[in-house]
């Protein structure tokens, strides 16, 4: 349990919104998508790239990215990608239909008007779905890019070879906007060998996991 999941918690429905899981949607062993439904949802302003902070039934706080919003029907999903033995983890392996689940927001996160790329790993697909962004994407775990990076969709470049990232970002970027997330390490190792390309440092950047470290936003 953290901080914020205790105060969250107590705060309940004075601040968080309230639905349940639809479905769960397995799409490789360690990637689904989480669609959740609910009255509170509806009449929700969603602008693509907006986050959600989801306290799990642990009490911490992990914050995921709604690929899509009907706020008419009241329905949002998700992508959860399971690494690790973190609380979100552990949330995406036991997950069910008919599971409630309380968020904060939308909330404005990462966002970009127009084309773009987005620049991560696997827990930036999310986020390259509700921008409709071509992807760059350094990975660990083939099948779940495999199952989320169609023809046109974007690259997949495997984990460890920032050099071959950037030089697909370099090949990319004309004309569109770049957006970084997902390892911490990897976005402070980009910067200077998409300098080297003459690639500008975006403004929209955001680590969404550290190694050793829980709970980045």
């Amino acid at each position: 349990m953290s901080a914020k999941g205790r105060v969250l918690g107590a705060l309940g429905r004075l601040v968080l919104r309230e639905g349940r899981v639809a479905q769960v949607i397995d799409l490789a062993p360690r990637l689904c998508r989480v669609v959740v439904t609910g009255d509170d949802l509806r009449g929700a302003v969603w602008v693509p790239g907006d986050k959600a902070q989801i306290v799990l039934p642990d009490r911490s706080v992990r914050t995921y990215t709604p690929c899509s919003w009907d706020a008419g029907a009241g329905a949002t999903s998700f992508l959860v990608f399971v690494h690790g033995d973190a609380p979100g983890a552990a949330w995406g392996r036991t997950v069910r239909p008919g599971d409630p689940v309380r968020f904060l927001g939308p909330q404005r996160s990462l966002r970009a008007e127009g084309p773009c790329v987005v620049v991560g790993d696997e827990t930036a697909f999310g986020l390259a779905e509700a921008l409709d962004a071509f992807g760059v994407f350094e990975v660990s775990d083939h099948a779940a890019a495999a199952a989320f990076v169609r023809e046109g969709r974007g690259v997949v470049v495997p984990r460890g070879d920032l050099s071959a990232v950037a030089d697909q970002v370099a090949a990319a970027a004309a004309g569109r906007a770049l957006v970084l997330a997902g390892r911490a390490s990897s976005i402070q190792g980009l910067r200077p060998l998409l300098a080297a390309r003459g690639v500008p440092w975006p403004k929209q950047v955001k680590a969404y996991w550290a190694d050793g470290k829980r709970g980045l936003d």
